[in-house]
């Protein structure tokens, strides 16, 4: 009788119902960070490094700027946008709000062009992508992490096409490397996705290291290109390329800071992500030796194995809470397909689309946690994130499933994400 009575439910106008409902918050969630952050006149985070790199470049020139130290892409693309409104804090906000538009309509594209989700997975898909770019907020702010995604979509789309076709490998991995160039001149943080896009490479080049290495020469050739001719006011007054590093005083560096505040946090003399004061890092660099705490990022992996092991348990907690409160039931789906899967593992297609993503998504989840830091940020993540979910929406759809159980899936995922984000709506409201 139950079945009876679920199969004459119309669950198509109960999805669409859906749909609109978390539509609608998600403009009303947008409405009060638009209000609280696009408009304001004081520097939020790290908009005040950005702001303080432009007005460096407008009061001197852009070279000297690069010179200095800079989001390169960013930088460009801010600079020319403040040439039409001459007011640089709106101009660093308009530029990560064009580059989420672009974003959004990258990713559109590759849906359109490569998953080819049927009309309720497509709307569900995109309604899930717009909530997680809301989300996380950064639209409204000037950063450059908008700017970084869209050219890490472009990696993957190219990624895609020499999926599809070999017989532009030239010009894949060569355009490839050029939007890595990209990537790198707009954030150093850029080089942790390396490992996990040359792993994608690895496998559609069937396996073979010889092949990956001939065509990686033209995605060493683009890359180089790139690098050369954006960071080219660096690399001749300074000998290095130019990064938007953000320089602690004292003669510490954030590699040193993170790492001695997670040592406090494992003795349990200060909460985890707390952070202590920096002169407090000094002295104990002075007492101890510069070689008392690891340096770079790669060290701070290898220093020590015991609290590499103990932070890569927290990484991946944090890792998989952001998965959760982004993706909603798709995570919870994509942990039990991969657990279905494991025993065919060796059988998956590597070169299937979605495939690939969900390899990107494991390899560098497990990387990003085994670096220890204070706590894994999700806006790490965010240039994959989309393309997961068309990735997840893709496998759901594929299952041998009625239309029905379907819909009450996406039905489910949507109502899970509107509840998510409701004592925040709820407080605001209540408070103001």
């Amino acid at each position: 009788m139950i079945k009876a009575i679920l199969t004459k439910i119309k669950w198509n106008k109960f999805l669409y119902f859906s749909v609109l409902l978390l539509t609608i918050q998600i403009l009303l969630y947008s409405k009060i960070k638009f209000d609280r952050y696009f408009f304001e006149q004081t520097p939020s985070g790290d908009e005040g490094k950005y702001l303080e790199d432009l007005l460096f470049a407008i009061k001197n020139n852009y070279y000297q700027a690069i010179v200095k130290g800079a989001s390169i892409t960013f930088l460009i693309l801010s600079g020319f946008i403040n040439k039409i409104f001459e007011n640089p804090l709106l101009s660093l906000k308009i530029s990560s709000f064009l580059s989420a538009i672009i974003f959004f309509i990258t990713t559109v594209y590759i849906e359109r062009r490569f998953f080819k989700l049927s009309m309720n997975f497509r709307l569900v898909a995109y309604i899930s992508i717009f909530y997680i770019i809301v989300l996380q907020s950064y639209l409204f702010i000037g950063v450059n992490d908008l700017l970084l995604d869209v050219f890490a979509s472009v990696v993957f789309m190219l990624i895609f096409f020499e999926t599809e076709s070999s017989n532009r490998s030239k010009i894949n991995f060569f355009l490839i490397g050029v939007f890595i160039g990209f990537m790198l001149s707009t954030r150093k943080m850029s080089l942790v996705y390396l490992p996990s896009f040359m792993l994608l490479l690895f496998f559609i080049s069937n396996h073979k290291i010889l092949v990956l290495t001939k065509k990686s020469v033209y995605l060493f050739l683009g890359l180089i290109s790139v690098l050369t001719i954006l960071n080219f006011p660096s690399i001749v007054d300074n000998k290095k390329l130019s990064f938007d590093d953000k320089v602690l005083k004292h003669d510490v560096n954030w590699a040193q800071w993170d790492y001695y505040n997670i040592l406090k946090v494992q003795s349990g003399e200060i909460d985890r992500r707390k952070h202590v004061d920096i002169n407090e890092v000094k002295e104990y660099l002075s007492k101890n030796g510069n070689n008392s705490l690891p340096n770079t990022f790669f060290g701070m992996i290898i220093f020590d194995y015991k609290v590499t092991l103990i932070e890569f348990y927290y990484g991946l907690k944090d890792s998989f809470f952001g998965y959760l409160r982004s993706l909603g039931l798709l995570f919870l789906f994509g942990i039990s397909f991969l657990l279905l899967k494991l025993s065919s593992i060796s059988k998956i297609n590597l070169k299937n689309y979605s495939n690939l993503i969900l390899l990107f998504a494991i390899s560098f989840t497990i990387l990003i946690s085994f670096i220890v830091v204070s706590y894994v940020q999700f806006r790490w993540f965010m240039i994959f994130l989309p393309l997961l979910i068309l990735s997840l929406l893709k496998k759901f759809q594929e299952l041998n499933l009625n239309d029905n159980s379907k819909n009450i899936f996406l039905i489910s995922h949507i109502i899970v994400l509107f509840i998510m984000n409701l004592p925040f709506l709820l407080k605001f409201y209540i408070n103001n």
